[in-house]
């Protein structure tokens, strides 16, 4: 059975406990399901890094 989303996002984060990262990391070497929703993390990841800084000075002027 998988583990629930928020724990595998805890486990991709490596802010789980110790005792269930194996556990977790047993099963997701053999759940092609879980590997997948872990490559998903992985892009949305990359993505929210990739991403520029808003500039808030600039978009406070626009305002006032």
């Amino acid at each position: 059975m998988c583990p629930e989303l928020d724990i595998l996002s805890t486990y991709y984060d490596d802010e789980i406990e110790a005792s269930l990262k194996t556990e977790i990391k047993k099963h997701v070497d053999s759940c092609p399901a879980c590997q997948e929703q872990l490559a998903r993390f992985h892009k949305i990841s990359d993505m929210l890094s990739s991403e520029e800084e808003p500039d808030f000075d600039a978009a406070q002027t626009l305002v006032w």
